[in-house]
């Protein structure tokens, strides 16, 4: 935010009016001379004591926005404006310092000129401010915050959590309650966004009010990193969402003490504007600053010339566009296509007939010959455990038929072949049973007991959708699904903290 200020010349979040998509005036929590306004509440409390210039409340749906003439017309102030007093209170009360160097662009067009940055406001901003509000910018008998009994024990379960998650979603993360200072990673900020906080928290019987107030902004986050098509009604769904959540926010973080709109930070009042950005640009994540700031680290590394770097600035440009459309005619060219290439995995199938040594259940059997026309099975061939003929690794799968979504937990991979000498790939999986949702994007279940019917099942390969990670509830039977977040693709492997060897495998899949 700090960077983006200056490159656009406004007066970020320590002007009166410090957001720079709509003209909401920012709110004071203290009535101290020296106090400023740095904060955006929807209603704040005690408001005409606090803040008596500032409207009492101001309506999500209808929020007064920034546009192009007012933005020409504070710049024409500016340039009239005789003393650098009278410059500093324009910007103070506009928000806008200067006219930048963009405005020479013939797209520049305010404010959609300077969109947010979804990389770190939702997973650098909110969800560091959201943790340290619950563990120490809080009192013990607030509704928000968790005791620090339980933010220990919530980071050890973090930590052994790493067993049951599939190794190509992203590296090790680690103990957010002793590591929460030690340049904790921003892939390491999203397991905990997208992963943890919630089924962890519903185990530790966190503040319920708390979780579900979160639960609102996880599916928000998600709706919008997703890259899919939104048409008018589903932006409007999720701007519902986002209100929701603005509004429950404030009533649990603020109530009615006015000293806690610190709370109502700019970066919380921004998620407001995700919808409208999306109908600018698309998808949000095409605005993310962490593709800038690896791009600038890449070339700024192989710029060697003192004398021309500008020039070999712009060579270095050239032939990476060169490699990109080369690598489109030709796809083997790629790192990608010559590992897959090279790459030779020893086949270790053996042909086993079905008998009571394979120690099949009539029931299994059933399922595995329901996949063919003919329900005799001449020959199983086993492909091992936890890996199909192409040597994929599997873990929790999410199956899909045409009823329903099912998820459950690889026991092995077959090779099925009929009278008819037809071969199909089989995945004999243990079903996750008794699915709900306790909070939104939480998938809860458990495995079949001992006394179920069904404690197997078979699938077709071809029919899995992808693979999930788990996390298993020490204290209780409850088993959670991870599926791999959208925020991921924005990071390559080694920013998710994915080692070589592990990244080479999760390209050959």
């Amino acid at each position: 935010m700090l960077g983006s200020a200056k490159l656009s010349r406004l007066g970020g979040h320590i002007a009166f009016l410090g957001d720079r998509f709509s003209l909401v005036q920012a709110a004071r929590a203290s009535i101290e001379k020296k106090a400023k306004a740095l904060y955006y509440p929807v209603e704040p409390p005690n408001n005409e004591k606090y803040n008596p210039t500032r409207p009492p409340k101001y309506n999500l749906k209808d929020l007064p926005r920034r546009s192009q003439a007012h933005y020409w017309k504070v710049i024409e102030l500016l340039n009239l404006a005789k003393t650098k007093t009278a410059r500093a209170t324009i910007s103070r009360d506009s928000g806008i310092v200067a006219l930048p160097a963009c405005a020479a662009s013939p797209a520049f067009l305010h404010p959609s000129y300077f969109p947010l940055d979804p990389f770190h406001l939702f997973y650098e901003n909110i969800t560091p401010f959201l943790w340290d509000l619950w563990t120490v910018d809080s009192t013990p008998g607030e509704s928000v915050h968790v005791p620090s009994p339980k933010i220990a024990r919530f980071g050890v379960l973090v930590a052994e959590a790493m067993r049951t998650l599939p190794p190509a979603f992203c590296g090790p993360v680690r103990n957010p309650h002793l590591k929460r200072q030690s340049q904790y990673k921003a892939y390491e900020w999203m397991a905990l966004f997208h992963w943890y906080i919630l089924p962890i928290g519903l185990e530790l019987e966190f503040p319920p009010a708390l979780l579900r107030n979160f639960s609102y902004l996880v599916e928000a986050v998600e709706i919008a990193m997703t890259v899919q098509s939104h048409s008018i009604s589903d932006l409007q769904s999720l701007e519902d969402l986002i209100v929701d959540f603005l509004l429950q926010y404030e009533h649990l973080y603020v109530g009615d003490d006015p000293e806690k709109v610190q709370r109502c930070r700019l970066c919380i009042f921004q998620l407001i504007h995700v919808p409208i950005h999306i109908m600018w640009y698309g998808s949000i994540r095409l605005s993310s600053q962490a593709t800038v700031e690896r791009s600038i680290g890449e070339v700024g590394r192989k710029i060697t010339s003192r004398k021309e770097p500008f020039a070999h600035l712009s060579n270095i440009i050239v032939e990476q566009e060169i490699i990109r459309v080369l690598s489109l005619y030709y796809p083997e060219l790629t790192h990608k296509g010559a590992t897959t290439t090279n790459t030779t995995r020893s086949d270790t199938r053996q042909k086993i007939r079905i008998s009571k040594s394979e120690n099949l259940s009539e029931e299994l059997a059933h399922h595995l010959s329901a996949i063919f026309r003919d329900p005799f099975i001449t020959w199983l061939t086993h492909l091992g455990q936890g890996r199909n003929s192409e040597g994929k690794t599997s873990g929790t799968l999410q199956p899909t038929n045409q009823h329903k979504q099912m998820f459950g937990e690889v026991i092995s991979f077959y090779a099925i072949t009929n009278a008819d000498n037809e071969t199909v790939e089989v995945a004999v999986y243990r079903p996750l049973v008794d699915v709900c949702q306790p909070l939104k994007t939480v998938i809860q279940g458990r495995w079949p007991s001992a006394s179920a019917k069904v404690k197997i099942a078979a699938v077709e390969v071809e029919s899995i959708c992808t693979v999930v990670g788990i996390w298993a509830a020490p204290q209780s039977e409850n088993i959670y699904i991870l599926r791999k977040h959208p925020g991921l693709l924005m990071l390559t492997p080694l920013e998710r903290g994915i080692q070589e060897d592990t990244e080479r495998d999760e390209m050959d899949d």
